[in-house]
């Protein structure tokens, strides 16, 4: 695949709520705590854990291990 093709497939499968969840992830990373990230977004850990599976499935690939 054209590499500028492939781009406008990646940027097309960012929507509000792959926004959203990439916000969660970068919180978890920057906190290095799924609960600390959670609390700073005013978030449950469940809700921030269940974002990063979905952003995981969107992407295709694990971003946390």
């Amino acid at each position: 695949m054209h590499s500028s093709i492939a781009l406008k497939a990646i940027i097309m499968r960012f929507d509000e709520q792959t926004l959203s969840d990439s916000n969660v992830f970068v919180a978890v990373v920057r906190f290095r705590s799924f609960a600390n990230a959670a609390r700073s977004l005013n978030l449950s850990r469940s809700v921030a854990s269940r974002a990063v599976a979905r952003l995981e499935k969107r992407l295709g690939v694990r971003v946390l291990d």
